[in-house]
């Protein structure tokens, strides 16, 4: 399944129920307008553990909706995320213009 930029996806799982519609908790930490919470659902759907994929999955809208009024526990989770989001972008590949000139 591949994820765009801007939070759609080119294939199966899309829609209600599917990878576009599973990262509250991400959108909670990071806010919609921040790209961090796709960059996150990639890591998610591509390197986190099937277990805590299907935990999230399960049980993360309410706890996004649980954490909304608890600011010292969405900067915790914001800090692990970022993490994880840091570790997914060192081991992507580079486009040819990131690289530079040979």
């Amino acid at each position: 399944l591949a994820h765009n930029r801007d939070g759609s996806s080119d294939g199966p799982g899309d829609g209600p129920g599917g990878v576009g519609a599973f990262c509250w908790v991400a959108r909670k930490i990071y806010g919609e307008d921040n790209e961090k919470w796709i960059i996150y659902r990639e890591w998610m759907t591509t390197q986190a553990p099937k277990w805590f994929l299907n935990l999230y999955i399960k049980y993360g809208e309410r706890f996004a909706e649980w954490i909304d009024n608890k600011p010292v526990l969405q900067k915790i989770i914001r800090k692990w995320m970022d993490k994880r989001i840091q570790k997914y972008l060192e081991i992507q590949p580079k486009t040819a213009q990131e690289i530079g000139p040979c």
